[in-house]
Order: structure tokens, then C-alpha cells, then sequence
């Protein structure tokens, strides 16, 4: 199916600095350019405690090495421990000298040892800021609305059909009003058989490598109905994913082949989802 402009889609990649930029600002920007703010979603507190625990770290330093560990993660608190590096001789080794806690409870949020006052200095600058993490996650979502495929096995780099090019055009607008120093860069692609041929092998690549990844996650779900539910509506993206290819692509027959493998995922899945139910309605009856 050729559009009229002599093209039938782009090419999409971006950079993304380290940087943090005011999240409630990024999010008005969002809803000005049709997105919804919570595509760009507003850190939690643990998130930026994280955040900041995990900056201080310093893996490459020859003398200045620091490592971060997740020490405590229950139902009352999370903590992390900051390792320094520390040479006598010829004897190297890393010791904490710095922990960092936070009350899950009531919010509270202590540091102590070497590190603490930068600790508390990085909290506070990550408090209500969207990070390179968020914008990345951001972009990976518009390519999911605008139909996209990863071009190669590690992504990096999308086909996105020129219907939905729009997406991707607001979300460049979006990165500029932020001032995140991200940049979306895009290429035309015009339609022949060689671009055919090389968009259809990523599309395939995509679905069966999502069915796969679907299919493992519901294989490690034991008891949540609501979890093998959400595995089934990723399933149902699939389809309308290869619906947008068949008619952009006009590949019915390939599409066919295709679209057995996901009726044959969505039917794995409707069996375990049924296992589930069924082993919870037979312990709810002898709970009675």
C-alpha cells in the first residue's frame, strides 16, 4: 500500500544524556502535545532515593571506586549500603561507609557515615524530577502507540509506518520543550521491495520474540488472575500490531502464519488462566 507522499514509514532513533528536568513541567508539556502526563510518570520516593544512592556510585574511578548495594528490602524499609574502595599495600578491598534508609512507613529518610550530606544533597535533587531512565521509558512507549518494530535484534533503531509518524513528531516536540537534551531523529523510507522485505522480517521478529517473552512471564505466574489477564491483553496488541503490517505490507499469506502463532499463544495462556481459576475457586470451596 503506497502513501501518497512517495514514502510508506520512518526510521527512528534518539539520544538521551544523563539528565533531570522538573517532572511536573514535563508532564504539562506532555498533555500539550496530546500525550497523557502519565506517560511520563512522576517519580515515588523510593525511586528517588534510588536514584540518588545509585549516582553516588563510581565503578570506572581508579582511586575514587564506589559500589551501591540494595542491603534491606521488606515491608518497613529499604536500604542501601555505599561501598569505598580501600587500598593498604598490596591488600585491596570494599568497605561500607555509608547507609542509606527509607522508612516505607512514614517516609522518613536517614543517612549516615562518610557520604551522608551528599546523599541527602542527591534526595533532594532528584525530588519530583523525570531522569534520561523516564525519557527513554517515554520513547519506547511512543514507538509501542505509533505501531512501531525494532530494526535489529537490540533495537536502537524502529520502523514506524507513516500513518502514525505523527506520534513521534509530537514527542520531538515534547523533548524540546523540556530542555532534556534528547533528540528523536528520523528518516524517511520509501516504499520498494527491498524496504518490504526488510520491515516484514522485523515485524516478524518483534511478534514472535513478545510471544515468547509473554509466554515465559505466564509460565512464572502461580496464583494472580489479573497478572495472566494482563499477559493476554499483550497478545491482543500483537494482533493489532500484525493488522497494521498486513494492510501497510498487503503480506496476507505471511500475516497468516503469523497469526497462528499468537492463537496458539492466546491459547496457552486461556489454559492457564483457567488452572488458576479453577485451583482458586477449589481452595475458596474447602475454605468454606
Amino acid at each position: 500500500m503506497s502513501n501518497n507522499n512517495g514514502n510508506f514509514g520512518v526510521n527512528v532513533w534518539w539520544t538521551c544524556p544523563v539528565v533531570a528536568v522538573d517532572g511536573q513541567r514535563a508532564q504539562e508539556v506532555l498533555v500539550a502535545h496530546g500525550f497523557d502526563k502519565d506517560d511520563l510518570r512522576l517519580p515515588t520516593q523510593r525511586v528517588e532515593v534510588s536514584r540518588a544512592a545509585y549516582s553516588l556510585q563510581n565503578r570506572r574511578g581508579k582511586s575514587n571506586r564506589r559500589v551501591t548495594e540494595k542491603t534491606i528490602d521488606d515491608a518497613d524499609r529499604v536500604a542501601y549500603g555505599i561501598l569505598g574502595r580501600q587500598q593498604d599495600g598490596e591488600e585491596v578491598e570494599f568497605k561500607q561507609d555509608t547507609k542509606v534508609i527509607l522508612n516505607k512507613m512514614t517516609g522518613e529518610v536517614r543517612a549516615e557515615g562518610a557520604l551522608a550530606d551528599q546523599v541527602m544533597n542527591a534526595i533532594n535533587a532528584y525530588k519530583g524530577k523525570v531522569t534520561d531512565e523516564d525519557i527513554r521509558a517515554f520513547l519506547r512507549k511512543c514507538i509501542r502507540k505509533s505501531f512501531g518494530v525494532a530494526k535489529r535484534p537490540s533495537g536502537g533503531i524502529y520502523f514506524v509506518p507513516a500513518k502514525y509518524a505523527d506520534i513521534i513528531l509530537r514527542a520531538q516536540a515534547v523533548l524540546r520543550e523540556i530542555g532534556s537534551g534528547a533528540r528523536i531523529y528520523t528518516e524517511r523510507i520509501q516504499e520498494d521491495i527491498e524496504a518490504k522485505q526488510n520491515v516484514w522480517q522485523a515485524v516478524e521478529e518483534e511478534i514472535d520474540g513478545r510471544i515468547k517473552d509473554t509466554l515465559e512471564a505466564v509460565e512464572r505466574i502461580e496464583k494472580r488472575v489479573s497478572a495472566v489477564k494482563g499477559q493476554m491483553d499483550k497478545l491482543e496488541d500483537l494482533t493489532a500490531l500484525m493488522e497494521v503490517y498486513k494492510e501497510l505490507l498487503g503480506e496476507e499469506a505471511k500475516c497468516e502464519g503469523v497469526a497462528e502463532r499468537i492463537e496458539e499463544a492466546v491459547r496457552k495462556v486461556s489454559e492457564k488462566l483457567t488452572k488458576i481459576q479453577l485451583g482458586s475457586a477449589a481452595q475458596l470451596k474447602m475454605a468454606m
